[in-house]
């Protein structure tokens, strides 16, 4: 899935920026101004940009900064030099960009923009499938963990932003890929007759990624390893039944019904044994004979 490219939300603020610098320019007729040239500098390079031609947009991009630092086209030079390693697929690059954007100009205007296109970045970064190649989800997934952990910082940081809907679509793919590789991992462990560390891998699948539709084959797999390799039937019964619970109308939560018939509840879940009942008459205190009351009541005159 190839989200569709936010880049022309720069152009539209640029745009905006123009617009307020040529009406500035209607009410002041006289020479041109430092904002005129900056003005002019940048629309000959998001010519260029939008012609394709990075390599040159990176250097009129960057003499913008050099030599309009304090006008209001340097930021949004910045943000498009990041969009032009981006397009060039250097996109480590771009994120080095966007995240210098986002420490150097934290209430602007285009912060969110920035955020989105460093999980987008990553998003690209991730391994991909080649018919010839093992599948992405065997490969080292360290970008697919920054783009989760970039994504998340996005929609939680910019709730409602116009490319929401395609950082949760890119998020969902991002997880599950994690949700893939964990599941890979767990299946060679066990193929190496390492059912502990499968156990361990399929535990943070479950735990992290319950809804990307792995987790259910995860818990009846696990309610296995536990049972007959590990004999450790109360963590056995604890999957079964958490597949049950979490996924009652699932094809596999029969399965795991099946599977609790034949293991004991554990000891925690076993209802308490109830009170041996008290001897006859120890519930009604003995009353003392006549002869023993007589003489409880001759020491107690006594004494007084």
């Amino acid at each position: 899935m190839k989200p569709a490219s936010p880049s022309l939300t720069v152009s539209a603020l640029a745009a905006a920026v123009l617009v307020s610098a040529a009406c500035a320019g209607v009410q002041d007729s006289g020479p041109p101004t430092p904002q005129d040239a900056a003005r002019a500098a940048f629309e000959e390079a998001e010519e260029t940009y939008e012609a394709s031609n990075y390599l040159e947009a990176v250097r009129e991009f960057q003499e913008i900064k050099t030599k309009h630092p304090y006008s209001a086209f340097a930021p949004l030079a910045e943000l498009r030099l990041g969009d032009c390693q981006f397009e060039m697929g250097k996109f480590l690059e771009a994120v080095e960009i966007y995240r210098a954007f986002v420490r150097f100009h934290p209430h602007h205007d285009r912060v969110a923009y920035a955020r989105y296109r460093i999980g987008e970045a990553y998003y690209r970064e991730m391994p991909e499938d080649w018919f010839f190649m093992p599948p992405a989800y065997e490969k080292d997934q360290a970008a697919t963990r920054d783009a989760v952990r970039s994504l998340e910082r996005f929609l939680k940081k910019h709730p409602g932003d116009d490319n929401e809907k395609d950082a949760k679509e890119m998020l969902t793919s991002t997880r599950r890929r994690l949700a893939d590789h964990e599941a890979y991992v767990a299946d060679f462990y066990l193929k190496r007759e390492r059912p502990g560390a499968a156990a361990g891998r399929l535990e943070n699948l479950i735990s992290r990624y319950p809804d990307v539709g792995l987790a259910q084959d995860a818990l009846l797999t696990l309610g296995a390893i536990y049972r007959d390799q590990l004999m450790e039937p109360d963590k056995a019964y604890d999957a079964f039944r958490r597949l049950i619970e979490m996924f009652p109308n699932d094809e596999r939560a029969a399965a795991a019904r099946k599977a609790l018939e034949t293991l004991a509840p554990p000891k925690s879940e076993e209802a308490p044994e109830a009170p041996a009942p008290p001897p006859a008459d120890a519930s009604v205190p003995a009353k003392p004979s006549a002869p023993a009351e007589a003489a409880t009541l001759k020491d107690a005159h006594s004494e007084s």
